[in-house]
């Protein structure tokens, strides 16, 4: 048998995450998102592999709905690229005053349809504008 969770509780799990995440649910958020080259670690507790590529930062998502959240505020966040490579993953990283809170996963462009975070572009160039679509929490 599988274990369920019902839409009130994935609701609430989720909006503790993004309480941790980005300090509260709304348009602007204290969240940042690391994008990397290389290999995704095996965990979000390993140290971060690859050349940081930019860094999109304070943003937050709206409220859970349904099982998930979206990113909040009509313009997308964006970061401006410090080096030049092809993204392979990135982390949303937050410190609290219990540590570090990270989620990693993987960087697309939203084609694979398996990305994690959706980003206008994976080739990136350093001086560039990169923009992030999205980064559903589910």
């Amino acid at each position: 048998m599988a274990i369920r969770l019902s839409t009130t509780l994935k609701d609430a799990l989720i909006n503790a995450a993004i309480t941790y995440l980005a300090g509260t649910a709304g348009s602007n958020g204290t969240a940042s998102l690391e994008i990397r080259t290389g290999s995704q670690p095996a965990d979000a507790d390993t140290a971060p592999t690859g050349t940081l590529l930019c860094t999109v930062g304070s943003f937050g998502w709206d409220a859970a709905t349904d099982g998930e959240a979206t990113l909040a505020g009509g313009d997308p966040p964006t970061g401006t690229a410090i080096a030049t490579g092809t993204a392979g993953w990135a982390s949303i990283k937050t410190v609290g005053a219990a540590g570090t809170y990270r989620i990693d996963g993987g960087a697309g462009t939203g084609t694979a349809g398996d990305d994690d975070f959706t980003l206008n572009s994976i080739i990136i160039t350093s001086g560039n504008t990169i923009e992030m679509y999205s980064a559903k929490l589910a």
